[in-house]
């Protein structure tokens, strides 16, 4: 059976939502008989969710307090003063392109 996580709010009327549930109802009961019937595909599908649980817990955003929150800032900090020098050779080497093809002409 689907958690319920709270009220459903939109707006949809009781009857289309009980409906809606119906189905839902209906396709999980489906989807538990299918696994049922074979232990290999219960052993791909909780393979699947464990590693689904594993990608999502690790995409959480840490929190400005953590060590890994500073180690990313500092990156970011070092990533920033590079891309500035970087900008201001890229800016020289133009200038001296430049300077050449005027003295091509």
């Amino acid at each position: 059976m689907l958690p319920r996580t709270g009220p459903i709010t939109n707006s949809l009327s009781p009857a289309t939502q009980t409906d809606v549930l119906g189905i839902l109802q209906r396709e999980q009961d489906h989807a538990i008989a299918l696994l049922s019937s074979s232990p290999l595909l219960i052993s791909l599908f909780v393979s699947y969710a464990n590693q689904a649980v594993a990608v999502e817990s690790a995409s959480t955003t840490p929190t400005p307090e953590s060590e890994e929150w500073k180690a990313l800032q500092n990156t970011a900090a070092a990533l920033r003063e590079e891309i500035k020098e970087l900008k201001s050779e890229n800016l020289e080497l133009t200038k001296g392109l430049e300077s050449v093809k005027l003295q091509e002409i």
